[in-house]
């Protein structure tokens, strides 16, 4: 894949999940791919009680002149939510009619007990709720692909992949598989290369 073109010299990313999930470390990988590009980058990270599985959110701005290391809301590209009801916390950040919002749709144990796994909201209609803003909404079940390339903590992986598959990231698929293999705990690169793949390949298949 080329380096897409940024419209407006930018582009804009949100990433949000839970404590665990992986999602500084993407961020950390997306960074890196983006900084070997050649291009400028910024990166915010708010933790919170990411530990206890609270919510964590990053936000990533590619180009030059961006401001503020803060993604202003109805300007990202892309939201990623490495768990579902994340995708809705943080769909204002989303740009209307000009975005894509990748989502994973296995729910994590905090979050069900938190709201009861009868109140937790299906799939179907977290969907809804993001097609009203942007057509371009991609759910998949990261966890069970993760299982499937044989270690649940790959999921981060194949949700960058499916980002990769479905967005105009303005950076290579090579560079985020050399970034992916210098962060990527030792012992795990190709695991999260193989993992990345699986996730690439699930939404090119849909597009």
């Amino acid at each position: 894949m080329e380096e897409a073109d940024m419209k407006h010299n930018s582009y804009d990313i949100v990433l949000s999940g839970v404590g665990g999930q992986g999602v500084l470390l993407t961020s950390l990988i997306i960074g890196q791919a983006v900084a070997e590009s050649g291009l400028e980058i910024q990166i915010a990270e708010t933790r919170g009680l990411a530990q206890r599985g609270g919510s964590v959110i990053c936000h990533i701005r590619i180009g030059d002149g961006q401001g503020s290391p803060l993604v202003p809301e109805g300007e990202a590209e892309a939201l990623v939510a490495f768990e579902p009801l994340e995708s809705i916390r943080y769909i204002r950040f989303l740009k209307p009619g000009d975005s894509v919002a990748v989502v994973n749709e296995h729910a994590t144990p905090p979050i069900m007990a938190r709201i009861g796994s009868d109140r937790y909201p299906s799939a179907e209609s977290l969907a809804e709720c993001l097609k009203q803003v942007t057509p371009c909404v991609y759910f998949i079940d990261a966890d069970a692909l993760a299982q499937q390339v044989g270690n649940a903590r790959v999921s981060n992986s194949i949700l960058l992949g499916a980002l990769a598959a479905a967005s105009e990231l303005p950076i290579s698929v090579d560079h985020l598989k050399r970034a992916i293999k210098t962060n990527a705990p030792k012992g795990t690169e190709l695991l999260n290369i193989e993992a990345f793949d699986r996730g690439y390949a699930l939404i090119k298949k849909r597009t």
